[in-house]
């Protein structure tokens, strides 16, 4: 059993696949290393040809950032396209939990406080949390949808109308992603909706209408 130390500390593994505009790049960044819950590591993996304009401006957005210690940087030689991003990211995050986040989204100080707290809380068939969102365009706020609710959503997934908003909603048990086996390669789009049918064969979620 783990003491209620340990179980404080659980590591968070931050997944952020960066691919075209930077315009909030630095912004995302900022707002995974200002979260309130300190145990986590930030995985960034620059998804742009290097040699392309969006792969050497956020080559230089993101080397600005590698002082945090505990940010690791990955940088495909080619672009391969969202799923092999996160998967890629995947490989090498070593924590209990996984949280993904594209690069032009913004995490609220408290997300990852919360999202920990839920799935500790939650029983074995609960694999992931989500929570409600807020949709900006330049910064205005457009948007807010908090009419969320926990449980098994297949048949909403399969018809495009389970309302997740955004990839970077997702916050999920490591285990589960392994047991899934990740993101699928041959999704040029939409690979978290692909990726939350096989979950929720299988698993739930657990959600909490904050934005």
């Amino acid at each position: 059993m783990c003491s209620k130390i340990e179980e404080e500390n659980d590591l968070v593994s931050v997944i952020m696949p960066v691919f075209g505009r930077t315009d909030y790049l630095n912004e995302s960044i900022k707002s995974v290393t200002n979260q309130s819950y300190k145990n986590i590591e930030l995985i960034i993996v620059n998804d742009n040809d290097p040699e392309s304009v969006h792969g050497i401006e956020s080559h230089k957005i993101i080397q600005q950032h590698l002082k945090n210690k505990f940010i690791k940087y990955i940088r495909h030689k080619r672009n391969m396209n969202g799923a092999v991003a996160r998967n890629t990211g995947l490989s090498k995050a070593r924590g209990k939990y996984i949280s993904f986040i594209d690069s032009d989204d913004f995490y609220v100080e408290n997300r990852i406080k919360k999202a920990v707290e839920l799935l500790r809380n939650s029983d074995n068939e609960v694999g992931g949390f989500y929570s409600g969102i807020e949709f900006r365009v330049s910064g205005n706020i457009k948007r807010k949808y908090k009419n969320v609710r926990s449980g098994k959503f297949l048949k909403e997934t399969l018809a495009c109308r389970f309302m997740i908003g955004t990839g970077s909603n997702l916050f999920i048990k490591k285990n589960v992603i392994k047991e899934l086996d990740g993101f699928d390669k041959e999704f040029l789009r939409h690979q978290d909706y692909e990726f939350l049918v096989r979950f929720f064969l299988r698993y739930k979620l657990v959600s909490t209408s904050e934005i």
